[in-house]
Formats: structure tokens, sequence, C-alpha cells
């Protein structure tokens, strides 16, 4: 993750870039769509500033439960699909990935349970401590001489 974000982080102030954090968008979701809106074009953010009914429905539709339904029942049918093609059987690849760390998620990819919950600091109910030191080890070596965990210096993500 750290050796993509900071290949590009340099330019996160550029005006042709648009950079925010999740826990951004989650803690100020209407402003953050707007200046989103703003950004692809002035035109847009206008029109959703005046057309309440349409701002609304931009809103509900980005949320982590209509994501939730969109995205998991894309991935079910995708699945049936592949499956059918296969003639039933599972794809190599999803055999490959049994036994390592990566399997959960695979079944979860297969089972069509891709969207997770969208909770900002959710990630404590899955680390342990052990884990969370490995993790603040890694974060230190990879963003070692940058400014990067600025980002995320009002949230409880360990740096």
């Amino acid at each position: 993750y750290f050796d993509h974000l900071l290949s590009w982080y340099e330019h996160c102030d550029d005006p042709n870039v648009f950079f925010v954090t999740y826990e951004q968008l989650k803690k100020d979701t209407r402003t953050l769509v707007l200046k989103i809106a703003d950004f692809i074009g002035e035109q847009y953010g206008q029109k959703l500033r005046n057309d309440k009914s349409r701002f609304e429905s931009v809103l509900t539709n980005i949320t982590v439960k209509s994501m939730k339904e969109c995205v998991n029942e894309s991935m079910q049918t995708s699945m049936r699909i592949l499956e059918a093609a296969l003639g039933g059987k599972v794809p190599k690849w999803i055999d490959l990935m049994k036994g390592t760390a990566e399997a959960e998620s695979c079944e979860k990819l297969m089972s069509g349970d891709f969207v997770r919950k969208g909770i900002v600091g959710d990630w404590q109910n899955h680390f342990s401590e052990e884990q969370v030191k490995r993790l603040q080890k890694k974060i230190h070596e990879k963003t070692r001489g940058s400014d990067v965990m600025k980002l995320w210096k009002d949230t409880d993500i360990p740096h």
C-alpha cells in the first residue's frame, strides 16, 4: 500500500489531483461530495447544490449499505458465471489460495461477501497486539523520510 501511495504522494497538492482519505470522507461526506463534484467541474457541484433531491440521491447511493448491495450482488453473479463457464469447477487460482493468509478473503470473494463494514477504526477488531506492532514497524520503515502519516494524525491508525 505505502509503495503505491508514496509513488505519487508528492503530487497530492497538484491542481489536477483530488486527494482524500476514507476517514475524511466518512467524517464529512456531504462536504466532500460537493468538493469532489466541484473538482470534476464547478457545474457539477452547482447542480448538486441547486437540486437537493439529486444530492440526496448521490449520498444514498454512496453509502456502504448501497455499495454492499451493488458490489456483492455483482460479485455473486460474476462467480456464478465463472463457475458455470468452468463446468462447476473451482478456478485454479482459488485452489492455490487455500491455506494461505488470503484464504479468508478469497472465500468472501467467492461468496460475494466482498464489501466490508465501512467502519473507521474497525481494524482494531481484527488485529492482535502482535500484528499491530508488526504493522507499526512496517509503517515506520515504509514512510521514513515522508510526512505521509500526517494524513492520519487525527485517527487511531497505528504509526
